[in-house]
């Protein structure tokens, strides 16, 4: 138990920061001690607000009514005995073990407003945080605001952006409260209510800046809802599209809307919620069906969910292992393009190792890697979900360290602005230089989670700051970190998919990092980064943070070729069937390659795409002559498919970032009949990827496929092994045959 004593230290913020971490382990088990906690700080913080209103009462004399004389003494005297009287309250709860702490009731908004600057005191602007030095970004939201008519008379001079720091509520005087209802505020368009106090935000500098966060002023503890009677409780039951990693059963949910809790699960099931996905078939190479087209796709977020779930000794669900992103999460040695190309492309063709009687092509695409020191300057929004559900080791901890990794590879020429949602949406962070690292990430320490969740409020403010600082030529994007779990405001994935393709229009391109289980909303995520030009990491372990936003922060921040596709023409005489290995949520009509209104995949600075197909030797007579067919015209000698040695050839598209016209290229590939074992490095540790992700899924196409062999397979692949990834998947192989119970 830790002593009454130290627990008013830490409320005021008096202890250092190894007993800071002792107490706050404490605190994450003991919610009577939460309480006890926020009680004294509330008490705190109003002593501290009434001193410093009767050390300048000339700053708060514009209402009319007199202020009645409060004697500092006796302020002092009756906190001190409050704040006794909490601690007593707190020991005596330890001894009980049922105390009887009056639960303060918390507000439900984490808000921006503007406030009048001039002729508030001291602590006033103090508790109101800190103001923003940028002038064209209180120009921006004032143009916002007008929109709305909410600020037409306001003198821009007098107008203030106050961060989003509500915390419990104090309990101002009836005189105090008299003086300042004359304040008024008014909120952001779209960020819901706005507290009436201007003293809630936070206590005074003496103790500290405060967290920010929907309730950061208490030190981040959770809060604590209103309790929910059996019935209610009941009502609440996991969503039809939550799989459960174990059963694999669906089951329905309702969010209660407070902080994303919900009720316990039974050993292993999860309220994650991931696409049903029905893999690809085979496809006989005849008339417009010899055409196979789809978008690329970098992301990986499905790869590290897997090592997530695997760790927890569970196999991932099927509908979370996407192929294409368990193999594209490793690098390969594919050549880089030259001259002015945004991308090379690399065609093989060997022997298929779980069907060996069938063929497997693997394309890559290197794109052009750049200079760190050259790459163009950036524009960067951080759009952190601090909802109560991001109250977890692995979600607001983790993604504050991810952050800092990043921010520590920022330079001069780079910009980061934060904005943060729970309930309603703020600006943390206004537009800041990287050469203030130490103001950046102490606006990111300060962060606390708390609330509900409304991630479309987020997404607009945090777009509508990226173009307000907008860099031409540079790189501006919005990174967007969550857990997924959005429960206010426009939460259906249509709608905010609708909402992202508008604002892609601006040239801001988005970034979507996944954080913890329990509420990640896997598909919404996919399809948010693909429709906003960027990609999708899942974000499980330190590790894997420094993986994305070091080790491959060219591809992460810089988009070298935006909606590139690709489509494979095969040749009827050399290729009976095909089939593609995954990109079953990447798939586009033919017509769709030729249509640059189509979106597609995007790639960053050193971003390697591979893709795979499955080969079957051909077994019926060649198709009938279709027009537009390399192939399969019969008025073209060269193209008819029994004169041409080709068995297939790869077209792609592609679009410079800030173009909106595609470029075509072509790369005819001729099978030699290459063995497995003679194929390269690269060919082989894909196509044991490819091999996994078929057993993990329990695929019908998986043919002699075992875990066993797949490890085999990777082991012998493995020479070329920058990071070890290519050894901790043989590690995670094993994991899954050890899990599986299969060979």
């Amino acid at each position: 138990m830790i002593p009454e004593e130290r627990l008013t230290a830490y409320a005021l913020n008096e202890v250092d920061a190894p007993e800071r971490a002792e107490i706050e382990a404490h605190l994450a088990a003991d919610p009577d001690a939460q309480k006890c906690v926020e009680a004294i700080r509330t008490l705190g913080a109003q002593l501290t607000t009434s001193l410093a209103i009767e050390a300048e009462p000339a700053t708060i004399t514009t209402v009319a009514p007199p202020r009645r004389t409060w004697k500092p003494a006796y302020a002092v005297l009756a906190a001190s005995l409050l704040i006794a009287a909490s601690v007593g309250i707190y020991a005596l709860g330890q001894k009980n073990e049922q105390p009887k702490l009056a639960a303060n009731k918390l507000p439900s908004t984490n808000t921006y407003e503007y406030a009048p600057h001039a002729g508030q005191s001291r602590v006033v602007r103090e508790a109101l945080g800190d103001l923003p030095r940028d002038e064209s970004t209180r120009k921006h939201y004032r143009k916002l605001d007008s929109a709305n008519g909410s600020l037409e008379s306001k003198n821009e001079k007098d107008l203030a952006l106050v961060p989003p720091t509500v915390i419990t509520p104090l309990v101002i005087p009836p005189d105090i409260s008299k003086k300042l209802a004359g304040s008024t505020t008014t909120a952001v368009p779209g960020a819901g209510p706005m507290p009436t106090n201007p003293f809630a935000p936070a206590p005074s500098s003496a103790m500290g800046r405060p967290p920010v966060g929907a309730y950061g002023g208490i030190g981040g503890l959770p809060p604590q809802g209103k309790p929910q009677s059996p019935a209610a409780r009941s009502a609440i039951v996991p969503s039809p599209n939550v799989m459960d990693p174990v059963a694999g059963a669906d089951k329905s949910k309702e969010s209660s809307g407070r902080g994303g809790s919900r009720p316990p699960l039974a050993a292993g099931r999860s309220y994650d919620r991931f696409p049903a996905l029905v893999e690809n078939d085979f496809v006989k190479v005849e008339g417009q069906a010899a055409l196979s087209t789809f978008g690329v796709d970098v992301d990986t977020a499905s790869y590290s969910i897997m090592r997530k779930f695997l760790r927890s000794n569970q196999l991932p669900p099927p509908g979370a292992v996407r192929l294409e992103e368990m193999v594209n999460y490793f690098p390969y040695r594919d050549a880089a393009p030259s001259g002015n190309d945004p991308f090379a492309v690399t065609v093989e063709v060997a022997e298929c190792p779980w069907q060996p009687k069938n063929r497997l092509a693997r394309i890559g695409l290197k794109a052009k890697p750049i200079n760190y020191k050259n790459r163009p300057a950036s524009n960067l929004v951080f759009l952190i979900d601090v909802s109560g559900s991001m109250n977890q080791a692995n979600k607001l901890p983790l993604v504050k360290e991810s952050m800092k990794m990043l921010v520590g590879e920022l330079g001069e020429n780079d910009r980061v602005a934060m904005v943060v949602y729970a309930g309603a949406s703020g600006l943390v962070l206004d537009s800041t230089s990287a050469m203030h690292k130490p103001e950046i990430l102490d606006a990111l320490d300060r962060l606390q989670a708390g609330g509900s969740t409304n991630g479309a409020s987020g997404i607009q403010l945090a777009y509508d700051v990226a173009v307000s600082h907008f860099i031409e030529g540079g790189t501006n994007r919005v990174i967007l970190c969550t857990d997924g779990d959005w429960n206010v405001g426009t939460t259906s994935t249509d709608a905010l998919i609708a909402l992202i393709e508008a604002k892609r229009k601006t040239n801001v391109f988005l970034s979507v990092c996944g954080f913890g289980m329990g509420n990640l909303r896997d598909e919404m995520m996919v399809n948010l980064a693909g429709k906003g030009n960027g990609q999708y990491y899942y974000i499980d372990t330190a590790r894997e943070a420094h993986k994305s936003f070091v080790e491959t922060l060219g591809g992460t921040l810089v988009t070298v070729a935006k909606d590139v596709k690709i489509q494979v023409e095969f040749n009827p005489a050399k290729v009976g069937a095909y089939r593609l290995l995954g990109y079953e949520k990447r798939k586009l009509a033919a017509e769709d390659f030729h249509n640059d209104a189509k979106d597609a995949g995007e790639m960053g600075a050193g971003h390697v795409v591979t893709a795979l197909y499955e080969l079957t030797p051909p077994g019926s007579d060649v198709a009938a002559g279709v027009d537009g067919l390399r192939y399969q015209q019969a008025a073209k000698p060269l193209a008819k498919a029994s004169d041409s040695t080709e068995a297939f050839v790869v077209k792609l598209r592609h679009k410079l970032p800030e173009s909106d016209v595609s470029t075509l290229r072509e790369v005819p590939v001729t099978d030699s009949n290459k063995p497995y074992g003679e194929a390269s490095e690269d060919f082989r540790f894909a196509a044991s990827v490819a091999s996994y992700a078929m057993l993990l899924r329990d695929s019908p196409y998986k043919g002699v496929s075992t875990y066993g062999l797949v490890a085999e397979l990777a082991n012998a692949a493995k020479s070329w092994d920058p990071g070890a990834y290519r050894t901790e998947f043989v590690k995670l192989v094993e994991k899954a045959k050890a899990v599986s119970g299969k060979p």
